[in-house]
């Protein structure tokens, strides 16, 4: 039937509508995003359509509909068809791709996805469909685990989106990397990405798109701890899905009002809304998000002390995610189901499962579900009274978080684990890393947006002066002002622009990890090395650090002073120089740069070394600068020499005060 317009005229019916009109209008209507008046003008010809560009638009449609199975259908028949052109064939793979992700089928929907990819490198296509590519690309690798890959699909489409008009794909891209730098625990640049998707999204009027971003939005301020500003978002995301008859996007905002409302403990009410979230999807609900259901409740039921429907719900949660291979959603049921075991002082069964579900979230790179689950076990072994375990994990989680510069994420779950935080504290388990957590003057920063990824760093006409002192506290001043900590936000990326800084050749971003991080699990140090990165870009210039030919290195153009290339360049010149006078000011220059030991609060093999290699040579200078003096006859600077040399307890024989 053709809905009439509020004016009175009735919109042609697609049977009267001559095919090139219907191609068309059915052009307009999904660039537009209108979704059920594409599919109500290409249902009636579905028997008979023909055009695999309309074939294409109406399984895109009952996609966003809810009907994933539909769209499998009928790309699948589109496909098959060995005549049919290879771009649009590509184009018929990529909808299918998205059609069995969601059916949650991720390695058949990652097959076409790479199938599609191979066909675009071949052929002339658009910036537009190439940026699709690279989004669905993105999200697969994403729900595969592997974050590396996903980062690099999507910054790839990012960079494509400026040879695009179509602001859509760009905010389906800043959505897809939000998600992604959620998922690595940076949630303020997450944030970032969502409010530029929300700003796009609001000016196109697109009512799905803009329910499921706010749906984001709302479940990234509960992965902050900002409660309040969550419930906003999350009540207009479910209002415009209802209104719009989106079932997958309704239910996915009801699991996270679910969240929300079982956080703050309204459990009755978060009941509901889970059960609300199964009801909605029915039979077609994303088998992803029935696990999230399913988890929920169980959770919740556990809170309420209900074992029955507790074990009932988390059971099911774990067979559906067992059965589908989601094995982040698995290990998250898992934690829950151990957490549950807990409750009933069956600590050795939950610290079994628990630890399972560690190792899984490990390979699965998620660090904020991890240090989740180290929380937890770490509680089970507290209540269990299992001390020797209980300071291993402490360390793991410590050295984990100090790492990953998430010591945020920990603070903001203190309520729930003081205890434990407490032991750890008097125990000084892990240096002082649960000291500052309990007693940190700062209140943690939630709600505060930073700049995006990719385009928003700071770029400047030409490259400002860099100063770095390194012999003792570290200090880095841009154009006379100096960097201050917090800037860098972790001392990871203060680290990686210093080792880039010594060795100018640069390095792989393999060896990087490997330098940086040699003691954590590769696929989690490849999401500390992409935040790090970032962290350093931000908090000095976004071309600071230059990547040509797979090798990261500092920015060619830049000028950068060092102490430590200066201190090397002093002492070989004092050694070379002809004048015994020109020989004492060079040892005494590079003398005075040596305040300290190199980087004197960190602690890696790399800084070690050169600490080592430093300590010896001005050992070397202060010898030979005494020697200098005795010949110089100035017994006042060789005095000097030996006080130093005895101060620091290396030898001195040999040389005496004139």
């Amino acid at each position: 039937m053709v809905r009439a317009e509020a004016s009175g005229n009735t919109r042609p019916a697609a049977t009267k509508l001559a095919p090139s009109a219907v191609v068309v209008r059915a052009r307009a209507l999904r660039e537009a995003g209108n979704w059920a008046e594409l599919s109500a003008l290409l249902s009636p010809l579905q028997p008979s359509l023909t055009d695999p560009e309309l074939v294409i638009f109406l399984a895109e449609a009952r996609l966003r509909s809810g009907n994933p199975h539909d769209t499998v259908a009928l790309t699948s028949r589109l496909v098959e068809d060995l005549s049919l052109d290879s771009v649009m064939r590509a184009r018929g793979l990529i909808v299918r791709s998205v059609a069995d992700r969601v059916r949650g089928f991720v390695d058949k929907a990652l097959e076409d996805a790479l199938t599609a990819d191979a066909i675009v490198q071949e052929e002339p296509v658009s910036a537009d469909f190439r940026i699709e590519c690279r989004k669905q690309l993105g999200i697969l690798y994403q729900l595969k685990g592997d974050l590396d890959r996903a980062i690099e699909n999507l910054e790839r489409g990012l960079r494509l989106c400026a040879r695009s008009s179509r602001i859509d794909l760009e905010a389906d891209i800043n959505t897809a990397l939000g998600i992604a730098l959620a998922r690595q625990g940076q949630l303020s640049e997450a944030q970032a990405h969502f409010v530029r998707a929300l700003a796009a999204y609001e000016k196109l009027g697109r009512t799905g798109e803009l329910s499921e971003i706010l749906n984001n939005l709302g479940k990234l301020m509960l992965l902050m701890g900002e409660q309040e500003q969550a419930v906003p978002y999350l009540e207009r995301a479910l209002r415009l899905a209802q209104e719009s008859r989106f079932p997958r996007i309704v239910s996915m905002t009801l699991i996270n009002l679910g969240d929300s409302h079982r956080e703050s403990g309204q459990f009755r009410e978060a009941i509901r809304s889970y059960q609300g979230a199964l009801s909605e999807g029915g039979t077609a609900l994303e088998p992803r998000l029935t696990c999230c259901a399913h988890t929920g409740l169980g959770i919740t039921y556990s809170a309420l002390g209900d074992a029955k429907n507790a074990t009932h719900y988390l059971r099911l949660a774990m067979y559906e995610a067992r059965r589908l291979g989601m094995s982040f959603e698995l290990a998250t049921a898992t934690v829950a189901a151990g957490v549950h075991a807990s409750r009933d002082k069956k600590y050795s069964t939950a610290a079994v499962q628990i630890g399972k579900a560690i190792e899984q979230l490990k390979d699965e790179a998620a660090p904020v579900p991890l240090l989740h689950a180290y929380l937890a076990l770490c509680d089970v072994l507290f209540q269990a009274r299992v001390w020797a375990e209980l300071r291993e994990r402490l360390k793991d989680l410590a050295r984990l978080a100090g790492d990953l510069a998430l010591g945020d994420m920990i603070r903001r779950r203190l309520p729930e684990y003081r205890a434990v935080i407490e032991y750890a504290s008097s125990k000084r388990i892990g240096g002082t890393f649960y000291r500052d957590i309990l007693h940190a003057g700062q209140p943690v920063q939630t709600g505060r947006t930073r700049r995006a990824r990719t385009g928003d760093l700071p770029a400047l006409e030409s490259s400002p002066r860099i100063v770095v002192r390194a012999f003792g506290t570290l200090e880095i001043e841009i154009d006379g002002r100096v960097i201050a900590s917090s800037e860098w936000r972790s001392k990871k990326a203060q680290e990686l622009f210093v080792y880039l800084l010594t060795n100018r050749s640069g390095a792989t971003k393999e060896e990087l990890i490997d330098v940086l991080w040699p003691e954590i699990s590769m696929r989690l140090s490849r999401n500390a090395f992409y935040t790090t990165v970032y962290r350093a870009r931000r908090a000095l210039y976004s071309d600071v650090i230059a990547v040509n030919d797979g090798r990261y290195r500092l920015d060619p153009q830049g000028e950068f002073k060092y102490d430590l290339e200066d201190f090397y360049v002093k002492g070989r010149s004092a050694m070379a120089a002809r004048s015994l006078e020109e020989r004492a000011k060079l040892l005494n220059d590079a003398i005075a740069l040596h305040r300290s030991p190199f980087m004197d609060s960190f602690y890696a093999d790399w800084i070690d070394m050169i600490r080592s290699q430093t300590e010896a040579l001005q050992t070397r200078n202060l010898q030979e600068l005494a020697r200098a003096a005795e010949r110089l006859a100035d017994p006042i600077l060789a005095r000097r020499c030996l006080e130093e040399l005895l101060r620091v307890g290396q030898d001195a024989s040999g040389i005496r005060p004139a």
